[in-house]
């Protein structure tokens, strides 16, 4: 039977999808694939608020607002990781699939198959889909419109064309730089089709997809912002003084997305009236003053980025491919082979032939072209950035070779096409052999985010390692890194010097004083602590890390009243963070402020339902007022939440001593405590609690044995103010009495 390019394209998806189910597994002890860092982390983060129902953040959008909600819905119906990359995985094979059907209509059938095939061995979004980041929805998006335009081109019914400005709309929500494209499709699409009013329709579609970006920016901030408000900070970053094509960042601004924005809006506060918008004009208006006052420079920084875009391979902040397997940890990833720089010049030589000879006729491939090319010279170059134009280059690729193997090209385009293709290799090998584009350029930065994602596993040890490899290539934030594993591996003397040699050697690092702080106040040494954590906020008045440490050393050093303004800071920073909400509840209960500490801890359950201790806390203002029957609902939802030898043994004991309550629960105490029997059975605390529990149910002679051996580890241990209180209940237990507290 012969193979028909149906069946073609059919086994060209298959394999590609057991390439990445392949390249997925190969990758499993790649801590970058097993922990979201940096934007991913964002993402992540994100998507769980969204999960937890907190649709509306405490800030607009900062970036293309589709993707945390696929990540959200993901984690909503009980996903990890490992669904949303098998969610990522069907979506680029999905792409593929669109990338053939349009194919089909400029190259063919079998040179739609060659198309798909092509896109499934380009490496940069075979990569992305086990990454927690925008790039394979973008990509999805962006075939799907490709693809919806044509359909509604050939079929001029009115439902297409709706259907056609749907997929714009969401396309913009995926990928921001799109904007254009609801103007200029929907006059296109009228103008081929002659259905004006269903053209308009489209056009309304698309427009009417971004009104809930709309409304979740006014509610989050009361602003007009129709999709991000940090265009202008992106624009700064790649035009500003020293800038060399790529990410830049700004002065006294975080390399930290999730603290980012917050700086760059205090960093300027004194030319703005505080609003998102205003930051936004202020850091345009200084990208756009650097590009004008001096033309010669600007137009090398264009070609700079041009460079880039046609040669990069390795670098990025998270897209680090050849350095991952350098190392090993993602050994299939030969099956995705083809390096996206490679087909970006007859990309551009297909480009631009189509704006020669048909611009009007192939309009779509052109913006959607256009539109990525624009980003990286307006902004700057990174892979993400540039990673759109990869449906458009499988095909431009697909095309060039049909025009090679048809023996009618003119010979004049074969030679152009081979010329494309050459140019391509120089640009990259040029670039990377200037050392703007080497491996050994970003290997520091690699590592280090190597040893963030093992910390973000609580994997210490593999951290501190990655940390030290870091910092031999010449990474200074990776001493700082280095202490706080060493604080977390409790090896607290060398935690303070290694974080006091990193503000040494870099004494503006804040990253490095916050870990010396945090080395301290663990040393016992608060007051310096209090003053290194003094000296990050007067830097940045916005670091919420070090307003809640600060918060938790006044805490420590017994002063509630100096912790409560900085939780309260940190919180309209971050209202969304449970943990902050909890400490300042636990210092508002220490100034006996009851009433407000509650508040608090039930909007640390409102954010995170599991926050134990927040229960556990809740239970404790309970039983201060003698609410007995509501501490134990919180003290059994504590346990449930975390149970943990502290949960169970509180429970366990309120359950069987709890003054005027008509019916124990021993049977309940003693299966919260069966999970602890074999790791806790010397703890005298544990065999005391276990003995009420006997005693309540009547098993007496079990009591009185566990009571007596409860007296003798506490002997043992010396525990000399316990054992009034173990005799007494062991007197109670002989004379087969229960214990309940007076």
């Amino acid at each position: 039977m012969a193979l028909s390019p149906r069946r073609g394209l059919a086994a060209v998806l298959a394999l590609g999808a057991l390439a990445q189910i392949g390249m997925w597994a190969a990758s499993a002890g790649d801590p970058l694939a097993l922990a979201p860092i940096n934007d991913a982390k964002v993402y992540w983060d994100w998507g769980g608020r969204i999960a937890d129902g907190q649709l509306v953040d405490s800030v607009p959008f900062m970036s293309a607002p589709l993707y945390p909600y696929v990540v959200g819905l993901v984690r909503s119906l009980g996903g990890g990781l490992s669904a949303l990359y098998l969610v990522q995985m069907a979506l680029h094979v999905l792409t593929a699939w669109l990338v053939a059907r349009v194919a089909r209509r400029h190259v063919g059938e079998w040179g739609a198959v060659l198309a798909a095939g092509l896109y499934l061995v380009l490496r940069d979004p075979a990569y992305m889909t086990t990454r927690v980041l925008n790039s394979t929805v973008q990509l999805c998006t962006i075939a799907w419109l490709w693809d919806a335009t044509w359909c509604a081109v050939e079929a001029r019914t009115r439902r297409a064309l709706v259907w056609c400005g749907v997929a714009s709309g969401v396309a913009v929500l995926a990928n921001p730089t799109l904007v254009p494209v609801l103007v200029v499709l929907p006059v296109w699409l009228g103008w081929r089709t002659g259905a004006w009013r269903a053209a308009a329709a489209a056009g309304l579609m698309g427009v009417a997809c971004l009104v809930p970006s709309v409304v979740h920016n006014a509610l989050a901030c009361g602003e007009f912002i129709p999709l991000s408000a940090q265009s202008g900070l992106g624009l700064h970053h790649g035009n500003q003084p020293g800038a060399t094509g790529i990410y830049q960042a700004a002065a006294g601004v975080s390399t930290d997305r999730e603290r980012q924005t917050l700086m760059a809006r205090e960093a300027v506060r004194d030319q703005t009236d505080g609003t998102w918008s205003a930051t936004d004009k202020v850091y345009r208006q200084m990208a756009l003053t650097y590009l004008t006052e001096d033309l010669g420079r600007t137009v090398l920084l264009e070609a700079r980025k041009l460079w880039w875009f046609v040669g990069g391979q390795v670098y990025g902040d998270v897209y680090t491919p050849s350095l991952e397997r350098e190392d090993g940890r993602h050994a299939l990833l030969w099956l995705a082979p083809l390096p996206l720089a490679w087909l970006t010049v007859p990309a551009l030589l297909v480009a631009l032939l189509v704006l020669v000879t048909r611009p009007r006729v192939l309009l779509p491939e052109w913006l959607l072209f256009a539109a990525t090319v624009a980003v990286v010279m307006v902004f700057w170059y990174s892979p993400r950035y540039r990673l759109p134009i990869a449906p458009f280059a499988a095909v431009a690729a697909a095309w060039c070779v049909v025009r090679l193997l048809d023996r009618a090209t003119p010979v004049v385009l074969r030679g152009t096409i081979g010329l494309a293709v050459v140019a391509s290799l120089v640009a990259s090998a040029e670039l990377r052999a200037s050392g703007a584009d080497a491996a050994t350029a970003f290997r520091a930065t690699y590592l280090y985010n190597s040893g963030v994602a093992y910390a973000q596993l609580e994997r210490w040890d593999e951290a501190l390692r990655e940390f030290e490899r870091a910092s031999a290539a010449g990474s200074r934030e990776s001493v700082g890194a280095q202490a706080e594993m060493l604080r977390r591996l409790g090896r607290t003397a060398d935690a303070v010097a290694r974080a006091q040699a990193a503000v040494e050697q870099a004494p503006k690092n804040l990253n490095a004083r916050r870990s010396l702080a945090v080395a301290l106040a663990q040393a016992g040494r608060l007051s310096e602590a209090a003053m290194v954590f003094e000296q990050v906020l007067a830097a940045d008045a916005t670091d919420v890390e070090s307003l809640t440490g600060l918060g938790h050393v006044r805490m420590q050093s017994q002063d509630p009243a100096a912790a409560v303004p900085l939780y309260e800071r940190a919180l309209q920073l971050q209202p969304a963070e449970a943990q902050t909400q909890l400490a300042l509840g636990r210092a508002l209960a220490a100034l006996g402020n009851a009433t407000a500490a509650q508040a608090a801890f039930e909007r640390a359950l409102a954010l995170d339902a599991r926050t134990a201790p927040a229960h556990t806390a809740l239970a404790e203002l309970a039983l201060a007022r003698g609410d007995v029957a509501t501490a134990l609902v919180h003290l059994r939802a504590a346990w449930e939440a975390r149970p943990a030898v502290d949960e169970a043994l509180t429970l366990a004991w309120w359950l069987v001593v709890a003054p005027e309550v008509s019916t124990h629960d021993a049977e309940l105490a003693l299966r919260v405590l069966q999970a602890h029997d074999a790791t806790q059975k010397a703890d005298p605390r544990y065999l005391d609690v276990r003995a009420a529990a006997l005693a309540r149910r009547g098993s007496w002679n079990e009591a009185q044995q566990t009571i007596a051996k409860a007296l003798e580890r506490a002997r043992a241990l010396q525990l000399n103010q316990a054992l009034p209180d173990l005799e007494a209940r062991a007197a109670l237990y002989a004379r087969q009495q229960p214990y309940t507290l007076p």
